[in-house]
Formats: structure tokens, sequence, C-alpha cells
């Protein structure tokens, strides 16, 4: 991001800013998924982008990409590390393929911001883990206000409704520079 967006997201999320994290496949072929299930063909690899959201904005703060599929943790260390560069919120929502140990301490002891993720249930008698992930039971999720990471799930649908959801670039190279460009061109739309 550069200085004058800096600047625009710290001064709209200058009161009690919030953060939200989530990421999206956009497709390298015309075909739709749909169309590649039918017709029995396999889903070709896709590129993957991640989003740390600002929540007051809606603007990304950060944006990684990837190849898909693969699990959201992975993105994860490039999404929160550019995101900490640029702002520090009062909260970071994220779904349950952000949870994990370490991406609560680097939140909550690395980047000083309070961590709301859903957690995911690994046990089968339904119990939850580690000392912050047994901190988000059902209530604290609603006293936390997690219903607001929806918001970047609303970036992302218009996201793909606005700048569609496959790629015209055929190299690799391009494939992902056309993939940031779709963020930049629908957050400078917004």
């Amino acid at each position: 991001m550069r200085a004058g967006q800096l600047e625009i997201v710290q001064q709209l999320d200058a009161e009690a800013p919030q953060a939200a994290i989530d990421s999206t496949g956009l497709e390298t072929t015309s075909a739709s998924a749909h169309y590649n299930i039918r017709s029995g063909k396999k889903r070709q690899k896709f590129i993957k982008v991640s989003v740390c959201e600002m929540i007051s904005s809606l603007l990304p703060g950060s944006v990684a990409l990837s190849w898909g599929p693969g699990n959201d943790k992975s993105e994860a260390p490039a999404v929160l590390a550019k995101a900490a560069n640029i702002n520090r919120p009062a909260v970071l929502f994220a779904d349950a393929g952000y949870d994990a140990k370490w991406v609560y301490e680097f939140c909550r002891d690395d980047w000083q911001v309070d961590s709301v993720i859903k957690p995911a249930v690994h046990r089968s008698d339904g119990q939850l883990n580690g000392a912050y992930r047994s901190q988000m039971i059902t209530e604290t999720l609603q006293d936390k206000d997690y219903g607001r990471r929806w918001l970047v799930e609303s970036f992302i649908s218009g996201l793909k409704r606005t700048t569609g959801s496959t790629l015209a670039a055929r190299s690799e190279r391009f494939l992902f520079v056309e993939a940031a460009i779709k963020v930049l061109a629908y957050a400078l739309r917004r």
C-alpha cells in the first residue's frame, strides 16, 4: 500500500479500528467450476487471494497471493505481517480457517491486537485446547461482535461481482499481477 492509502486507512479507522481476514480464489480458466465438475474435468489450480480488510473503511490493509487450493493459514503470515506494517486495529476477526496457536500468538503478543477467531473443533469431545482458543466460546464471539467478520466476505463478494472471478492472463507472473490489480481496482472503485 502506498503512503496516501495508508493515511486514508488510518484516518477512517481512527476510532476503534477493526480488521477481518479471509481468502478467495480467482480461476485461471474461463470455464466455470460448475462446468468443470459437470463435464468430469479435474479442477485446475487457481490464484488464492488473501485479504486483511480494515472494517470501517472497507479497504484492504494487506493482500497476499498464492496458488490454491490450500489452507488459509498458509498465507496468514504474509497477510498479517503486511497488515501489521500498515495499521494496528483493536480487533482482528477471522474464520476457523485461521484457527491456530501461532496466529493467536502473533496477533496478541507481537501485533498487540485482540484476535477473535472461530475455533475449529479438533477433539471428539468438543473441548478447545490452548489458552486463547478455549476463550473463543459462542458467548465470547457474540460479545466481541464476531458477526462483523462478514464485512470481509462482502468485500470479497463485491470484488468477484465487479471484476469477475476469472483471470484473463495466461503466464504465471501476469496471473498474479492481474489478481493484485483486481483487488486494487475494486478498492479504488469503492
